[in-house]
C-alpha cells in the first residue's frame, strides 16, 4: 500500500511550481492514501505576531485558499486510486481556534467556524475524510508514526528516532531530511522531516533553510522525495 504525505503549503504563501510538481508526482504514483500533515492554509492574518496591515485580511486569505485548493482536488479527482484523505492538524491550524478563543469565545464551538468547514474539505472530493486533532496528535499509518511536528532543531529526525521508537514522518520545519537506525531486533526504523509546499520568500526570514518535497509511505518503509530545482 502507497500512502503519500504532503505539508506546510501555507496557502496564500505557497510556491505554486511545487505544488504542481507535488500534484504531478502524486498522478504518476497513485497512491491509496494522501495525508496533509498540517497547515494547508496560513492563517497570517489571525495569527499572533505582528502583521503588514494590508497582507492582514482573512477574507483575502481564505478566498485564495479555496481557489487554490479547487485546482488541487480538481487534479486529484483524476486519481481514482486514492480512497483517503487525512488531515493533520498542525500549528498555523491551531491559529483559527486560538484566535476565537481570545477574540470571540463565544463563537469558539460553532461548527461553521472549523478548519474542515471553512476550507470545505469534503467540497472539493468524494473520497473518505478523518481531520485529526488537536495540534501534537499522531496518525499512525502502516506502523509510521505521522504527525506535524514542533521541533526546528538539526537533530529533530534522531530525536525522534529516540522519542518514537518506531519509524515517523513530520512537517514543521519545512526541511527534507531522514536519519535511519538498526533496533537490536534487526528491525531499521526511519525518521523523516517531510520538507514543504510553500514560498521560500517570507517577511520574516531570509535564505531559509528550507527544501520543496514530500514522504512516501510503502509497506512501512519511508522515503523522502525532493522536488529537483
Amino acid at each position: 500500500m502507497l500512502t503519500i504525505v504532503i505539508s506546510d503549503l501555507h496557502i496564500p504563501y505557497h510556491d505554486e511550481d511545487a505544488i504542481k510538481w507535488a500534484l504531478n508526482y502524486i498522478v504518476k504514483r497513485r497512491p491509496k492514501k494522501l495525508i496533509i500533515n498540517g497547515d494547508l492554509i496560513d492563517f497570517y492574518s489571525i495569527s499572533r505576531f505582528p502583521k503588514h496591515p494590508v497582507s492582514a485580511d482573512f477574507g483575502n486569505e481564505l478566498e485564495t485558499t479555496l481557489k487554490v485548493l479547487d485546482k488541487f482536488f480538481g487534479t486529484l479527482k483524476k486519481v481514482k486510486s486514492i480512497k483517503e484523505i487525512v488531515y493533520i492538524e498542525g500549528n498555523h491550524s491551531l491559529r483559527l481556534r486560538r484566535y476565537l478563543w481570545r477574540q470571540a469565545p463565544e463563537l469558539s464551538n460553532v461548527p461553521a467556524l472549523t478548519v474542515p468547514r471553512l476550507l470545505q474539505l469534503d467540497k472539493f472530493i468524494r473520497v473518505k475524510w478523518q481531520y485529526k486533532a488537536p495540534y501534537g496528535v499522531a496518525y499512525l499509518e502502516q506502523d509510521v508514526i505521522v504527525t506535524h511536528g514542533k521541533r526546528f532543531a538539526a537533530n529533530t529526525c534522531e530525536r525522534n528516532l529516540q522519542d518514537y521508537g518506531c519509524s515517523s514522518v513530520v512537517g514543521h520545519s519545512h526541511r527534507l531530511a531522514i536519519r535511519h537506525r538498526r533496533l537490536p531486533d534487526g528491525r531499521i526504523i526511519s525518521a523523516a522531516e517531510g520538507g514543504c509546499l510553500c514560498s521560500f520568500e517570507v517577511e520574516y526570514c531570509t535564505f531559509p533553510n528550507w527544501q520543496h518535497g514530500l514522504v512516501e509511505i510503502e509497506n512501512g518503509i519511508v522515503r523522502i522525495i525532493r522536488k529537483e530545482q
